[in-house]
């Protein structure tokens, strides 16, 4: 079922009115069913579900005593990336875009810099993780216009 688009919780009406769903947690009600509804080949289609999951997206700590400089931003073609700690050292460096794909990225490196090319994305706003060697992280949002 790739095809998941939505995730209903479903309380028929009775006369005691005592079905409930709770809007402060959106996980839990009384008397309805938990369904996924999508489409399929143009005919909508459900199936029982589970409830959802409202925990945080990520739980990381996130590092904000390492000062990273990243320029320019908003850029057109590329950015640059520098620690100007130098105990930090960058393991990994990533980009998701608005919807929360993870992007392929083109990374060089000249001596102290990271050169990240950008070209081939869409204008719009992405979020750059960069993960040091010991499991820090550093967040920042990247405008490509």
């Amino acid at each position: 079922m790739g095809g998941l688009a939505l995730k209903t919780y479903q309380i028929k009406g009775d006369i005691t009115g005592s079905k409930t769903f709770d809007l402060n947690t959106w996980q839990t009600g009384t008397g309805g069913i938990w369904y996924n509804w999508y489409v399929s080949n143009g005919s909508f289609n459900e199936q029982p579900g589970t409830a959802i999951n409202c925990s945080p997206l990520a739980t990381d700590n996130f590092n904000s005593n390492t000062e990273i400089v990243i320029y320019p931003n908003p850029t057109r073609d590329k950015l640059t990336i520098r620690a100007n700690d130098l105990s930090f050292n960058i393991n990994k460096i990533i980009l998701y875009n608005q919807v929360g794909q993870n992007l392929p990225l083109n990374i060089t490196q000249i001596g102290n810099e990271i050169h990240v090319d950008l070209n081939n994305f869409q204008k719009g706003i992405y979020l750059l993780i960069i993960e040091g060697k010991q499991g820090e992280k550093y967040l920042n949002n990247i405008i490509r216009n």
